[in-house]
């Protein structure tokens, strides 16, 4: 008898990319371009990097993360700007 696996896959809305704050803004530029409205058919959010005083090291880099409203924008954008 076979095995199936019955499962369902995770929808992912976001896309968060590890990038500094000019890169960040266009990202955003190319989505506004793209005939998207932000806080309609997304929102986006930058964090910059937290710094560890102790060591002066950067313990986590600078990122932006976008949300989708529509999850397949997201699997879109992730492509688009993976390479």
């Amino acid at each position: 008898m076979p095995c199936y696996l019955n499962y369902a896959m995770d929808t992912v809305d976001y896309v968060r990319l590890n990038c500094d704050a000019q890169r960040a803004l266009a990202y955003k530029h190319q989505l506004h371009l793209d005939g998207l409205i932000v806080n309609q058919d997304y929102t986006w959010r930058y964090q910059k990097p937290v710094y560890d005083e102790f060591a002066w090291t950067d313990s986590e880099v600078s990122n932006v993360t976008f949300t989708f409203k529509n999850p397949s924008l997201a699997t879109f954008y992730q492509l688009k700007w993976s390479r």
